[in-house]
């Protein structure tokens, strides 16, 4: 309910700065209601409203005719809907719509004495609309992360591996059996005195005990020899 009145107060309000703020326009500008005015060109740089005014001023051999539609496009004067003379004429646009003038005497019209009025409503200020309530924005979203680039390799052919040669059966070393090493032991020469001495009894049998034994210590050794073997 409040809401209705409040849109009440300013349309009226809004009609009643229309009103204060109507428009004069004086018709043709400073040349006037004449032949020799682009009524046409002058008429269609302007936005007539409901309110506005419209003041022609003219000479005494023209007058201000206002007709229909049909009366405008064919220039005729039978039955216009409005008759004004006398050099100065104003008219009030009241309503939206079209309104049409033409000069009444003989020709004029033809001339292009001739104007058409478009009053548009639109011209009125528009009541305000309420506005809505911004709707809460939603917190951007972090973009996802992107996925790292795959770089696309043509596949490659995994090379067989060369066939290992055979390594040979590991050469068992064999023990080689060396001779035992004899040391043969030298006889050292008796020592005696190179001359002879006299052969007496004695030295014979001592001859025979040391021929003995160098025959023992032959066999001795042959025997060592043997077993070494």
């Amino acid at each position: 309910m409040a809401a209705m009145k409040g849109l009440l107060c300013i349309t009226f309000m809004a009609a009643l700065v229309r009103t204060t703020m109507a428009a004069n326009y004086e018709v043709g500008g400073t040349s006037g209601w004449d032949t020799t005015t682009d009524l046409e060109g002058w008429a269609a740089d302007i936005k007539f409203a409901p309110g506005d005014t419209l003041t022609f001023t003219y000479q005494a051999y023209h007058n201000v005719l206002e007709v229909s539609q049909s009366g405008y496009d064919s220039c005729s004067v039978v039955k216009p809907l409005g008759s004004y003379t006398g050099g100065t004429t104003t008219i009030k646009l009241t309503a939206p719509g079209k309104r049409y003038f033409i000069c009444g005497i003989p020709g004029h019209c033809s001339l292009g004495m001739k104007l058409e009025v478009d009053v548009v409503s639109s011209a009125t200020p528009s009541l305000p609309s309420p506005s809505p309530k911004p709707a809460s924005t939603p917190a951007p979203m972090a973009p996802p992360p992107k996925a790292p680039h795959k770089h696309k390799h043509a596949p490659t052919k995994d090379p067989s591996p060369a066939p290992t040669p055979a390594s040979p059966p590991p050469t068992i070393a064999m023990p080689t059996k060396s001779p035992p090493t004899v040391s043969t032991p030298t006889e050292s020469p008796p020592a005696f005195p190179l001359a002879p001495a006299p052969v007496t009894k004695s030295a014979a049998v001592g001859k025979g005990q040391r021929a003995g034994a160098a025959m023992g210590l032959g066999l001795g050794v042959a025997l060592l020899t043997v077993l070494a073997m």
